[in-house]
């Protein structure tokens, strides 16, 4: 083999080595339901182009740029875990990885409002239940509530993050319950949402969930409550008459 030959096949092989790419996990735990982070790594040189990762029914497209020779390229991307743990992977036509997904540490349920259907001016409270379903102590428990489809500024309600426990241990559990006042410039149906934050092994976790709250009263009501009374009423008349 001649002293060319060489060098050409290590130019090769370096490109090669160069260009390949890799797909990570950026967090040590991955639960049930929750959104988690996936790393797409590469280095140039490369053309601008775009590449999908996949996982299971989700889809996330990453524009790479075009690169010179080892100039490195990072993409992040979030995808949300199944309600079941397993190996699951996350695929690329240039990499994959796997993703052990765990049974959940925590829980967030019985997200609610009551009553669900207020007027401007009245209140309403808002509850929702944490839990320590895993056997290890959880730390920097907290929640935080908002308005998600209309204005905050319609609503008085509690806003900004609150701690709820500085170490949750295994089995510990709370209701959590805030009010919400909606203003006289509140109308119509507003999902309200909460999410609370964990701190395990270095990480912080998120869970979340959503409600519904009407504004207003609702309109078939309303129109059923009309309709009683034109009908009592028309019965009344009539029995003057007949």
């Amino acid at each position: 083999m001649t002293k060319a030959t060489i060098t050409l096949v290590i130019s090769l092989l370096l490109l090669t080595v160069a260009a390949a790419s890799t797909v990570e996990t950026v967090q040590k735990h991955v639960y049930t339901d929750e959104k988690f982070e996936v790393e797409f790594h590469t280095s140039g040189p490369t053309n601008q182009h775009q590449i999908e990762l996949e996982f299971m029914d989700q889809v996330q497209v990453v524009y790479v740029d075009t690169l010179a020779h080892g100039v490195p390229f990072k993409a992040t991307v979030k995808f949300t875990a199944p309600p079941f743990a397993g190996e699951y992977e996350v695929r690329s036509g240039e990499g994959s990885a796997t993703i052990n997904v765990e049974e959940p540490r925590f829980r967030l349920t019985d997200v609610k409002v009551e009553p669900s259907i207020i007027s401007p001016r009245e209140t309403t409270k808002l509850s929702y239940t944490v839990e320590n379903v895993g056997d290890a102590t959880l730390y920097n428990v907290k929640g935080d509530i908002s308005i998600m489809l209309g204005a905050e500024s319609n609503y008085e309600m509690y806003s900004g993050w609150e701690e709820l426990f500085t170490s949750m241990g295994p089995g510990e559990k709370r209701t959590v319950v805030k009010e919400v006042t909606a203003r006289e410039s509140a109308d119509g149906q507003e999902r309200i949402g909460v999410e609370v934050s964990y701190e395990f092994d270095g990480e912080t976790h998120y869970a979340s969930g959503d409600t519904l709250l009407t504004v207003g009263g609702a309109p078939w009501i309303e129109l059923l409550i009309i309709i009683i009374l034109v009908v009592l009423v028309g019965r009344v008349v009539l029995a003057r008459y007949l």
